[in-house]
């Protein structure tokens, strides 16, 4: 199992949650709300990861807002 560690946030100008992540290079994802990020994410990350998705891989989903930490979420990464 694997645990990608996502951290998005909230970007004011543009409306939009932005997600990046210190394991996995490349990734860069936008979306409106925190499901809409998530669900993007799942769909990309097998594609930037070089190794495999196993289906109990788990993202831990960090939500920051304004430089607060707000909100977390860990959940399988297969929907």
């Amino acid at each position: 199992m694997t645990e990608f560690r996502i951290e998005a946030e909230w970007d004011s100008e543009g409306d939009v949650w932005v997600a990046t992540s210190p394991d996995v290079v490349g990734l860069v994802v936008h979306g409106r709300t925190k499901d809409d990020l998530i669900e993007k994410v799942r769909l990309v990350l097998p594609g930037l990861y070089e190794i495999g998705i196993e289906p109990d891989d788990t993202l831990s989903v960090f939500f920051r807002r304004e430089q607060k930490n707000e909100e977390s979420r860990s959940l399988l990464l297969a929907a």
